[in-house]
């Protein structure tokens, strides 16, 4: 019986279709072309000579509109990837339907599915390691996409805003008013303790002599005072050490009130993802699910233009595009002063999420899947290597913890 098993496990890995030539995938899109030259490869003449059927929607930079041929190879993501594949493995005789469609849910309906053997972009979670190969259609993780970029335009209206921080350091009168009151109090301490030492520095007389204390006390709580009023007698410098620990702790409490009454202020004319309303691409399903982890509204567009154009005239507070997106066709924007775009925040996925392609052809399923295990490495570096070429959108970035800039829309 073990002997029939082995026989007929040999047998179907002998009869499964598989792509003998030498494997291969390129930085240069011209490179990855050149096997659509090559005649057509026996060994998977089953899979290459029939019509492969791919549906897509155009989602740049993953996928795009151009369509398959030698004379007009796809520089995108996913396409180059996939084409890569097919033409290495097919060579001339290859024939492919590419089948665009409008809409991301069109992906997944019936009639997409039964007439497909190739889909994407698909959105997937999880490691790839634990992908079942076994279960169809099989879809196969390409891309991981790790970041999300907040991207909005810091506009506040010069006047209201000054008003509003005027509004903010009033709120906090209470603390300054208990600040005053307690040095004032450490002033009569110090004065009734050291005017018999400190005659001169310190009159006797109560109203001149408590006010000079109240002086000391008060330069006292930011600085060592100027040296004008100094104590004495050792029981006003036991009181002069309490009382200069305690001013050092007073003056942070004021310096945090006010700073926290700033940034509140600040952060109402600045988009977040937990709240206000924040666009994003239409067919773009992995920021829409870092999006439904807090509480704004979701505004779907088009285009990168119409985003950036929604946020410059304050249709929406922001907008939120996966690191690939914002490094491959923000460059122009982040560079104009006019639009004054800058990177708000940066969305870390943990979910370990990825774009990749869904194949129900099962002899393409195990063709594709080999190809990509062969370059894995090669992929990731190509995908690494056309970003990085590309300047670091953080050189643009406004820290979240500056309050006055050049790009803040105060004319200075």
């Amino acid at each position: 019986m073990m002997l029939l098993f082995l026989i007929g496990f040999a047998s179907s890995q002998r009869l499964k279709q598989r792509c003998n030539v030498g494997f291969s995938f390129y930085e240069s899109i011209q490179q990855n072309s050149k096997p659509l030259d090559r005649k057509c490869s026996h060994d998977v003449k089953a899979i290459c000579t029939k019509n492969i059927s791919v549906s897509y929607i155009s989602m740049p930079p993953f996928t795009d509109g151009n369509i398959f041929g030698l004379k007009n190879w796809s520089g995108a993501f996913l396409t180059q990837i996939v084409s890569a594949a097919l033409s290495q493995c097919c060579g001339n005789c290859l024939n492919i339907t590419f089948n665009k469609l409008e809409f991301r849910s069109q992906l997944t309906e019936t009639i997409t599915k039964l007439n497909s053997d190739i889909i994407y972009p698909m959105f997937t979670q999880g490691a790839p390691n634990r992908i079942n190969f076994s279960q169809s259609p099989l879809i196969i993780p390409l891309v991981k996409l790790s970041t999300a970029m907040l991207i909005t335009e810091l506009n506040i209206p010069p006047t209201l805003f000054a008003v509003n921080i005027f509004h903010a350091i009033c709120s906090v009168w209470p603390l300054f008013g208990v600040s005053i009151m307690l040095a004032f109090t450490a002033g009569v301490v110090m004065w009734f303790s050291d005017t018999w030492y400190n005659k001169v520095q310190l009159p006797r007389s109560f109203i001149p002599g408590s006010f000079e204390g109240f002086w000391w006390a008060f330069v006292t709580m930011t600085t060592v005072g100027y040296g004008d009023v100094a104590p004495k007698g050792a029981i006003a410098k036991l009181i002069a050490m309490f009382w200069i620990l305690c001013g050092i702790t007073i003056t942070s409490f004021i310096v945090a009130a006010l700073t926290n009454a700033v940034f509140v202020i600040k952060n109402q004319y600045i988009a977040s993802v937990n709240s206000g309303n924040i666009g994003l691409l239409n067919n773009h399903i992995f920021e829409k699910v870092l999006l439904r982890k807090g509480n704004t509204k979701q505004y779907p567009m088009e285009t990168i233009e119409e985003l950036v154009y929604s946020t410059k005239n304050q249709i929406i507070d922001g907008f939120l595009v996966d690191s690939y997106t914002a490094k491959m066709y923000l460059q122009e924007q982040m560079k104009s002063r006019e639009n004054k775009l800058f990177v708000r925040d940066v969305i870390y996925d943990l979910d370990q999420s990825y774009y990749g392609v869904a194949i129900y052809d099962v002899y393409l399923n195990d063709l594709i899947n080999n190809y990509i295990i062969h370059h894995k490495d090669d992929i990731n570096d190509f995908i690494n290597n056309l970003l990085n070429n590309l300047p670091d959108l953080s050189d643009t970035m406004i820290q979240s913890n500056l309050l006055f800039t050049t790009q803040s829309g105060w004319d200075v």
